[in-house]
Formats: C-alpha cells, structure tokens, sequence
C-alpha cells in the first residue's frame, strides 16, 4: 500500500520490510494532545501506553503562519517551529511545521520508493 508505514494495525513488519531505508522513514513522532481556542488550555493528552495512530496525511498545520498546536489528531509540539520524530533507524529528526506535505507524506511511507532528505524537512 502506498504511503503505509512502519506500524500498520495487526502488522508484522520487519527491519528488510522497510524498502526506502530505515533513515528515511518515520517511526513514530510526539503530539502535544491538543489545546483549547485563544487561551491555549489543554484539552486532550494521550496516554503513553497506547494512544494510537496520527496520520500524517493532515500535515504539520500551520494557521495564518503560526504553528497550530490546538489539534488532537495531529503531530505536535512545544518545540519552536519543528517535531521531532523518530526514525526507523532509531535516530530523530525534528521537521519543520512547513514541510510541504508531500514531503511529509513520503517521509511517512516504507516503501513507496521515494527517499526524502533531512534538508527537505528541515527548511
């Protein structure tokens, strides 16, 4: 499947399953949980042993050119203007919040045969 990543539901991926190398693919990444309106209040956390899936297909959004942190069900952090994420190589890497998303996507994928850099993601 195009854009599948490392994890899928009741998958058994292994290290060879990974085509486009394990240092170009994300394995997880950290989310704030989601924050509330104009007063930034907290509103969702995920608990650490079994949140679930984030999608990548929503991108890292960014709203009027601030990074909009206040969504549950996207990558997110506290960090100015990046995410980290964990590759499958167990290194990280932080991505910027305009990363096209394309970019993310393939980022995000194992095996769709398209290798992204750690310069596209970072500008």
């Amino acid at each position: 499947m195009f854009w599948e990543g490392i994890y899928t539901n009741r998958g058994k991926n292994n290290l060879g399953a990974i085509l486009d190398g394990t240092s170009n693919v994300i394995a997880f990444g950290e989310t704030v949980g989601g924050r509330l309106g104009t007063t930034r209040q907290l509103q969702f956390s995920h608990s650490w042993m079994g949140s679930g899936a984030l999608p990548t297909a929503w991108n890292l959004v960014i709203a009027g050119g601030v990074p909009d942190r206040g969504n549950w069900y996207q990558f997110s952090s506290e960090h100015p203007n990046v995410v980290m994420f964990a590759k499958g190589d167990g290194s990280v890497a932080p991505i910027t919040y305009n990363v096209q998303r394309l970019q993310f996507r393939h980022f995000s994928g194992m095996r769709e045969g398209i290798q992204v850099t750690d310069e596209s993601i970072q500008q």
